[in-house]
C-alpha cells in the first residue's frame, strides 16, 4: 500500500468530513478515488454496488419475501403509474 498527500481547502475538507459519516476523511477520500477509477472502466460496476447498496438490496429482498412481493399485474400497474408521472413531469 502506498501513502499519498492531498492538499484540500478548508471548505473541501469540511465538506468531506461531513460526508464521511463515521469514517475518517482519509478513508472517505480513498473510497471516492477508488470509485472514480472504477467508474472509468465500462465493464466494472463495483463503484455502484457498494456494501451499503448491497445491504439495502438485501433489505428490500427480505421485505418482499415477508410480504409476498407483487403480482405481475401489480408490477405493471406500478410501472405504468411511474411512467405517467414521469411523462407529466417531463412534457412541456
Amino acid at each position: 500500500m502506498k501513502e499519498i498527500t492531498i492538499r484540500l481547502s478548508d471548505a473541501d475538507y469540511a465538506s468531506m468530513e461531513e460526508r464521511a459519516r463515521g469514517r475518517t476523511v482519509e478513508e472517505f477520500a480513498a473510497e471516492v478515488i477508488r470509485a472514480e477509477i472504477a467508474a472509468e472502466d465500462p465493464d466494472s460496476f463495483d463503484h455502484i454496488f457498494t456494501p451499503e447498496y448491497l445491504a439495502k438490496l438485501e433489505e428490500i429482498s427480505a421485505e418482499m419475501d415477508r410480504e409476498g412481493g407483487l403480482t405481475p399485474a401489480q408490477m405493471e400497474e406500478a410501472l405504468e403509474e411511474t411512467r405517467r408521472k414521469w411523462r407529466a413531469k417531463h412534457s412541456a
